[in-house]
């Protein structure tokens, strides 16, 4: 059946979401043929990063050398009260049972790779992947 794929994403989840239609859009034959359009919750399109020098420093020499190393200067851990502003949502994220069942990764320290990754994606989705998407989208914030 022929029935329409449509890729999701909440996120940073989002952010992936759009790499991947752009990869389907540019390479066809690597995705399915009924791939439709992309659904995204709150996209992680834009970050908050150092100051340029501290970057550059971060993203070509410490975070290939360490990439398992949690600096000091990072928001460590990240805490739910630094990602969501609406409190009902905030209550929940920060809710003993949320915790217990480790939905997500909140409270946890960020390595130094993991970070680098994240903020190329973003940089990647905003220069690349966004500019020249065709595919239908529906956000939502």
């Amino acid at each position: 059946k022929n029935i329409p794929i449509f890729l999701g994403g909440e996120s940073y989840g989002g952010c992936l979401a759009i790499h991947v239609a752009k990869h389907f859009q540019e390479n066809p034959e690597a995705g399915p043929s009924n791939f439709d359009s992309i659904l995204l919750s709150a996209p992680a399109i834009i970050g908050d990063l150092p100051p340029f020098p501290v970057y550059q420093i971060l993203r070509y020499l410490l975070a290939p050398l360490f990439p398992k190393w949690v600096p000091f200067f990072m928001p460590n851990p990240i805490s739910p009260d630094r990602i969501w502003r609406n409190e009902e949502v905030l209550k929940q994220r920060t809710s003993r049972r949320y915790r217990e069942m480790g939905i997500d990764g909140g409270g946890l320290p960020f390595r130094l790779g993991t970070a680098l990754n994240l903020v190329v994606a973003l940089e990647q989705v905003r220069k690349e992947a966004i500019p020249g998407l065709k595919a239908p989208l529906c956000t939502v914030h």
